[in-house]
């Protein structure tokens, strides 16, 4: 997350992916970094132990999320992507801070 808006303070378009399980982790990073509230895209967690086509799945999820990011677009995340975790899923804000 802090890599993300570091890019995009300096004017390089980015957009962070975070599992449902680390969203909290993700909101806290981004307040931290001056970022409250900032957007991410969101898939399922887990990500690490999945074969080739559970990570084709992921990206299929994170890719539409992605690039409304990147075009400045406000939705939100898959509905099966949401995980359990409390809070609006995937607008943890918009991208680039304007910091």
């Amino acid at each position: 997350m802090a890599d993300v808006i570091f890019l995009e303070r300096r004017g390089v378009p980015a957009a962070a992916i975070c599992t449902a399980a680390l969203r909290a982790s993700a909101d806290a990073m981004a307040a931290i970094q001056g970022a409250p509230g900032y957007r991410y895209a969101v898939v399922p967690h887990p990500v690490s132990s999945l074969d080739d086509e559970g990570l084709r799945t992921h990206a299929k999820l994170a890719g539409p999320q992605v690039l409304d990011i990147l075009r400045g677009i406000d939705t939100e995340p898959a509905p099966n992507a949401r995980g359990a975790s409390s809070g609006t899923p995937g607008t943890a804000g918009t991208s680039g801070t304007g910091a």
